[in-house]
């Protein structure tokens, strides 16, 4: 996704532009005159940088106003300017009447929403600057008007957001501001016990239950990772029981293989190069959790443990993240079939006691992570 967020900003670009040749006065009969005759954008935009590279340089502009004719550079900021400028006159919106109840309560809602947020004034603090509202304009108004110039002028000091951007510092590793909002992160999707600075404090023990790493800062962001984009979707075990294990060290509800696996799973959604075997490849990410489970996998005389079909169920998620479908076929096949060798899909009696229940919801959640994997 991330590469497809790129190429669709990349197409953007050159679309705006494209724009900003139509809309002036020397280039728009050419440019159309090309698109017409079926040429892509990129062809277009190619032959605009040549034209551009033989426009003479430096030529005077009579009474500090620059003629139509030589305009002839596109960059980011011109190009932005010129398709601002003709689609001025569109972007007129109603304004939001006092006795539209609706309106008024939803603006206020979002005002409120992002108080205090990259420096932005609580609702009614008085400071115009943060939500410009001339007459006869709204605060939705104000958002039409956005363009990347102003906003990056106007948030370069600010916070970081507590979701988004990684703010590195020179070096390149995040500032403290960061890695506090990493510590509230791991905190909010694993729960209270992590997100310390020093995790070891709050799992007497416990280890990282792998052998890949030993930095707890890193295993806890990638589970926190897991649990936040890919848990939601396909819920392979539960939660709450695995976290505890993992936690307190047990081997009932946790293992190596599930947290490497896990781990390989997590390593999709990071940017870190520590989780890539090459750090300038993504299509690396996670493969040494991956080799580690499957090590771990083979090592295994008896596979019918509730661990393991969970874990098999993460391997077949890693590896059609990777494309590799057949692969991820296997392994979710594997998975199914374990779950019902070991008869998790019969119906068994367990005691109404809290290690009961906690029996039942682990047996019910591995059988149809499995079950709906596969499907």
């Amino acid at each position: 996704m991330r590469l497809e967020i790129e190429q669709l900003r990349e197409q953007q670009h050159q679309t705006e532009r494209v724009l900003a040749a139509l809309v002036s006065k020397d280039k728009s009969d050419e440019v159309l005159d090309k698109l017409r005759t079926g040429e892509t954008i990129e062809a277009v935009l190619e032959k605009l940088d040549i034209a551009e590279e033989g426009t003479t340089k430096g030529k005077l502009v009579a009474k500090g106003q620059q003629s139509a004719q030589n305009v002839t550079a596109y960059s980011w900021k011109s190009s932005t300017m010129a398709i601002e400028n003709a689609l001025r006159g569109t972007r007129i919106m109603k304004p939001s009447t006092p006795s539209s109840a609706a309106g008024s309560s939803a603006t206020e809602a979002y005002a409120n929403s992002v108080s205090g947020v990259s420096g932005w004034p609580a609702s009614g603090s008085g400071d115009e600057e943060a939500f410009p509202q001339q007459s006869g304009t709204s605060l939705h108004d104000d958002a039409m008007q956005w363009s990347p110039e102003s906003a990056d002028r106007e948030n370069r000091n600010a916070e970081p957001p507590l979701v988004g951007k990684w703010y590195p510092k020179a070096d390149g590793s995040p500032d403290e501001i960061t890695e506090q909002m990493r510590f509230q992160g791991r905190e909010t999707i694993l729960g209270e016990p992590f997100g310390t600075q020093d995790p070891s404090q709050s799992q007497p023990g416990a280890d990282t239950w792998t052998k890949i790493t030993s930095d707890h800062a890193l295993v806890e962001h990638l589970l926190a990772l897991y649990f936040c984009w890919e848990y939601p979707t396909f819920a392979s075990l539960s939660k709450e029981h695995f976290l505890e294990d993992f936690r307190m060290g047990r081997r009932r509800n946790c293992s190596s293989l599930l947290v490497n696996s896990m781990l390989a799973v997590g390593c999709r959604f990071s940017t870190q190069g520590v989780t890539r075997t090459d750090p300038d490849n993504s299509n690396t990410s996670g493969d040494h959790f991956f080799a580690e489970a499957i090590k771990l996998l083979n090592e295994q005389e008896d596979r019918h443990r509730l661990t393991t079909v969970q874990a098999l169920g993460l391997m077949s998620i890693r590896e059609a993240s990777a494309g590799r479908s057949s692969m991820a076929l296997y392994y979710s096949g594997q998975s199914i079939r374990l779950a019902i060798e070991m008869g998790l899909h019969s119906e068994v009696h367990f005691t109404d006691s809290d290690e009961g229940n906690a029996q039942k919801t682990v047996r019910a959640a591995t059988f149809w992570g499995a079950f709906a994997l596969d499907q």
